[in-house]
């Protein structure tokens, strides 16, 4: 069938895709006590920076832990959020006391790292969401907790031979007449129970690997071992699947990096000036086919060798410049540009061979 028989109401449209794209609201702002009395303005902020997690990636905002942060000034924050500074200032307020926000400060004359952290999540909490579809009339009153579900479920009991069944014990009214009325109302509420207790086991045992739960010598143990087997696991990749470092480097890289968070930032720069050496190649030479020199396959190891020889000379550099008492001062914007003008060296190298 061709386009041109095909209504072109069914065809999906550049505007129509932009129009469904949506800021997320955790729906725990709106069940758990902590945060349901959060203004408005705090909740949507939360959801506005929450979906800028990519822009961070993106501009490598990653901390040597592998933790997310984001860098705007006041004034930039004030217009990606839509307020006046005053309004802002409330609002990071209300979200660092809610424990949301974390501003860690840099230096002077420098904005603070921001860093959005995962609002608590209760059985309570939980049990809401997860039959919020099961009881759409019961949703208003459900954000509003006015006794737990075992205070709710005797009085449901006690009249459950009468046909006034709740919709939370899910009893139509002809199933209240029925031969065992009093079975089905209380089966239903074991059923509730049951949900509620599996959430709560699941909650109170699931797994939880994060840092606060071990000491910082063990910390140190775990972030050696990393960092010096990162050779044999290392999955830092390109986009078409191969291994931007080869073994070599990855070991050598890490004698440099105290954690596995460390060595994923290193990686991901060199990564990220890779990528604009390709958008830049593909802007001046939109007719040209050799935009895939840099592509790295499996058996090109010259180019593998190259990333690793001049992230030697990277480090080199590092030393040399600091026992001559002119130490570099930005080591991410170092390493950012000593790999793009390697990238443009291969680039015009290969372009010459190939004309």
């Amino acid at each position: 069938m061709s386009a041109n028989t095909v209504q072109s109401t069914n065809f999906y449209n550049v505007k129509d895709v932009f129009a469904e794209k949506y800021y997320q609201l955790p729906m725990v702002f709106f069940t758990n006590e902590k945060y349901k009395k959060m203004r408005l303005d705090a909740k949507v902020a939360y959801a506005l920076l929450k979906d800028r997690f990519s822009y961070s990636v993106k501009n490598n905002w990653i901390d040597e832990d592998g933790n997310i942060y984001f860098i705007f000034t006041n004034k930039e924050l004030s217009k990606l959020l839509q307020c006046n500074e005053k309004t802002l200032i409330k609002t990071k307020k209300e979200l660092v006391q809610k424990n949301l926000l974390v501003q860690k400060r840099i230096g002077l004359n420098k904005p603070n790292h921001l860093y959005l952290l995962r609002p608590e999540v209760s059985s309570q909490d939980v049990y809401l969401i997860n039959n919020r579809d099961k009881n759409p009339e019961k949703e208003a009153s459900a954000l509003q907790p006015q006794g737990t579900v075992k205070n709710a479920v005797p009085e449901k009991e006690a009249s459950a031979p009468q046909p006034q069944g709740t919709v939370k014990n899910a009893v139509p009214e002809k199933e209240a007449s029925a031969l065992q009325p009093q079975g089905t109302v209380k089966n239903t509420a074991n059923l509730d129970y049951i949900i509620l207790d599996t959430n709560k086991i699941h909650t109170n045992t699931s797994l939880d690997f994060s840092s606060k739960n071990y000491s910082q010598q063990e910390q140190q143990k775990q972030n050696s071992d990393l960092v010096h087997s990162a050779a044999s696991f290392m999955t830092k990749t390109d986009e078409d699947g191969s291994y931007i470092l080869n073994h070599d480097a990855t070991a050598f890289l890490g004698a440099w990096c105290k954690t596995p968070g460390q060595m994923h930032q290193v990686v991901g720069i060199i990564l990220n000036a890779k990528k604009a050496v390709e958008q830049d190649m593909q802007k001046q030479r939109p007719n040209d086919n050799e935009t895939d020199i840099l592509n790295i396959s499996k058996g090109d190891s010259e180019l593998k060798n190259l990333i690793g020889l001049t992230l030697k000379r990277y480090f080199n550099a590092i030393k040399v410049r600091e026992e001559n008492g002119n130490p570099i001062r930005d080591y991410e914007g170092y390493l950012y540009r000593t790999m793009q003008n390697m990238f443009w060296l291969y680039v015009n190298k290969h372009s010459a061979t190939l004309n």
